[in-house]
């Protein structure tokens, strides 16, 4: 935990680009990093990173997104053959 950090959101819906970002002070070291990351390309999204406490995948197929417009593009494309998502 980064008391001194704080989530920031990144949504740039010109470009399809969204990522929450974490960026703050631990001591004298200056921490960020992104916890969440997708994109949406031709109509897909493309799941670049997620290590937040929601399955966002889960949140998609909640919300009707069907699994052949998932890319889970933080996995290889010969890994992606092995899973129930788009591969690309």
């Amino acid at each position: 935990m980064l008391p001194n950090a704080q989530n920031k959101r990144i949504a740039d819906k010109e470009n399809h680009h969204y990522q929450v970002v974490k960026i703050g002070w631990y001591g004298r070291k200056f921490i960020r990093n992104c916890p969440m990351h997708f994109d949406i390309i031709d109509g897909k999204i493309w799941l670049k990173r997620n290590l937040i406490e929601i399955d966002l995948k889960t949140i998609f197929r909640e919300n009707k997104v069907p699994k052949s417009d998932i890319v889970l593009d933080f996995l290889s494309p010969k890994m992606r053959e092995c899973s129930d998502y788009a591969l690309a």
